[in-house]
């Protein structure tokens, strides 16, 4: 068997780097298996030494992100299934076109690494590794920032995943923290591929020793904290299908409601509810501003995700006024909207479609199935009231990007309003939680998470975990919430 397996992978060297490649998610969240990485890395760093030229080396790297991205993020193509009927023609865009582009973002500097090698005539592994290793930082710097980026499952999130480790990132930045784990996986395996396997077992073993130690002295150096404003996230556990029925509406607002009554009389202080908690706009809604200020005591603030728009200056067409709409965080008090903020970061083919009148001409639109798409925020949107505490809003995959110290200095507290239910009980809302969680580490702020479906959570500014509500759990998270940094 093993023969045949070797026989097979011998004719067909493609087959065995699209499988190392397609390896490497399982060292992600939910899993997060960490020697899965260093396996990944080894084939992946043995049949880039094989490659005979740049064209070669540009073919290994992308059926190695190819396996890696079409693995990764199988869960994209649930929220196609959704409405299967109408966005059917997203399907092979979101299981295979999408992992097959983000593929390039390995090829191309697995090719410029080729390259560099041939034309330098460096027969050093270790110099080559480390090589490789800035190029693949850098192409994790250009995925994240391209075409909007995205950043998903960053190399970084090897370590992310884990709380002792992902403590360097409060140093480095996330995309420091990309090269140090690249360096970590590719420098061992070089070795191990040298015939050196002692010493890059090793090299391998006192890196992750000594970032261990590192990350645990910092969290020893800050222990929790006691006290802070009490918080209550509701979580409804909406399924999508529903929050786009437009029968369902007043039900749903119904539940958070009744949800938000156990916050209520657990005293909280402030009341979260996820992205688009109520689909349809609550600030053009009288009866949602008195229904509130009936439900919550004056002095607790609600923060949603909600959908808002506005008119655009000067557009009309036939007499009928055009508007922009935004994907809105909000905060609420006493009955009326005190301060809301804009999503930055956009879904592509999600919240908007590139070429957007060009497609929606030929009957195409996005999944949120709003005409003409959202709009995107001009800034970070800080939510505040009256001299109170500072909420750093980011709206659903906006967690997956790092946040500028300039927005951080003006905020006390990250939140994160998401929508999970578009992904199912898939690793994609478990990939989301970790990556939401490294922004808290980041920053230094405590984050709270609070999603429509799960997982739900509540992080210091260290990150860790003051509590949690489960993938697809309904219910109501409090919890205290210290706001030292």
């Amino acid at each position: 068997m093993y023969r045949q397996i070797k026989t097979i992978f011998s004719a067909y060297p493609w087959a065995a780097v699209f499988l190392a490649g397609a390896l490497l998610p399982f060292a992600f969240a939910p899993s997060a298996v960490l020697p899965v990485a260093c396996v990944a890395y080894y084939f992946f760093w043995i049949h880039m030494l094989r490659a005979s030229d740049w064209r070669a080396a540009f073919a290994t790297g992308w059926w190695f992100g190819f396996g890696q991205f079409v693995i990764g993020l199988y869960w994209i193509g649930n929220a196609v299934l959704i409405e299967a009927d109408t966005f059917w023609w997203l399907l092979p865009f979101a299981v295979l076109l999408f992992p097959a582009g983000l593929a390039f973002f390995i090829a191309i500097p697995a090719a410029i690494w080729a390259a560099l090698r041939l034309r330098l005539g460096t027969d050093n592994n270790i110099i080559s590794a480390i090589i490789l290793a800035a190029l693949l930082a850098l192409a994790e710097l250009a995925r994240g920032t391209i075409l909007t980026g995205f950043p998903w499952n960053n190399i970084a999130m090897v370590w992310g995943s884990w709380l002792w480790l992902s403590q360097i990132s409060a140093w480095t930045g996330f995309y420091g923290l990309s090269l140090i784990v690249l360096l970590w996986l590719m420098v061992p395996v070089a070795l191990w591929a040298a015939g050196r396997q002692l010493f890059g077992t090793i090299v391998s073993v006192f890196v992750l020793v000594v970032a261990i130690g590192l990350g645990l002295w910092r969290l020893e150096a800050s222990p929790p904290q006691q006290g802070g404003p009490r918080i209550a996230i509701v979580q409804p556990h909406i399924e999508q299908g529903r929050k786009l029925n437009v029968a369902d509406r007043q039900a749903i607002l119904r539940e958070l409601l009744d949800l938000t009554e156990q916050a209520v009389k657990a005293e909280a202080e402030y009341v979260i509810w996820p992205e688009t908690a109520v689909p349809f706009m609550i600030d053009e809604e009288p009866a949602f501003a008195k229904l509130l200020s009936a439900k919550l005591p004056p002095e607790t603030i609600l923060i949603t995700g909600a959908i808002r728009r506005q008119k655009q200056t000067g557009q009309m067409i036939s007499g009928v006024t055009e508007f922009d709409y935004y994907n809105s965080a909000q905060l609420w008090r006493g009955g009326a909207l005190r301060s809301l903020g804009d999503k930055r970061h956009l879904v592509p083919f999600g919240e908007y479609l590139p070429l957007q009148n060009f497609l929606e001409s030929f009957g195409f639109e996005q999944l949120t199935r709003q005409r003409g798409g959202f709009t995107a925020g001009a800034s970070a949107p800080i939510l505040s009231d009256a001299g109170g505490i500072r909420f750093l809003a980011l709206i659903c995959y906006e967690a997956i990007f790092p946040i500028g110290s300039l927005y951080v200095d003006d905020a006390d507290v990250i939140v994160n309003l998401t929508n999970d239910a578009w992904f199912g009980e898939t690793a994609g809302p478990h990939q989301h939680l970790a990556q939401a969680r490294l922004r808290a580490i980041e920053a230094r702020r405590p984050l709270i998470r609070a999603a429509n479906t799960g997982v739900s959570a509540v992080f210091d500014h260290m990150g860790r975990r003051l509590g949690r509500l489960d993938l697809g759990k309904k219910g109501v998270l409090i919890v205290r919430v210290p706001l030292g940094h």
